[in-house]
């Protein structure tokens, strides 16, 4: 398991970021943005997505926009909106 800190910008007001670690996962599509910093950055839902978990459990899950930024590389994507545990 890897951590490497992300800097994730609202794409509307790139004034707004937030910097934080998140778990690499080689396999993974999106990355998930904690429900904290969704709220803080005030990142808004596009659309839902639906998604199939290890154990075979289907989940909806609000896909939204963010930059996101790994050393001097930042690209615009789609990012999960994290929820409360």
């Amino acid at each position: 398991m890897t951590d490497i800190e992300l800097t994730i910008k609202n794409p509307h007001l790139s004034s707004r970021s937030a910097k934080a670690d998140f778990l690499v996962d080689s396999g993974a599509a999106y990355t998930i943005v904690p429900k904290k910093i969704v709220k803080e950055l005030g990142l808004k839902p596009s659309f839902y997505r639906e998604f199939i978990l290890a154990d075979g459990k289907k989940v909806k899950r609000v896909i939204g926009s963010a930059v996101v930024r790994y050393g001097n590389e930042e690209i615009s994507s789609p990012v999960v909106l994290g929820e409360k545990k």
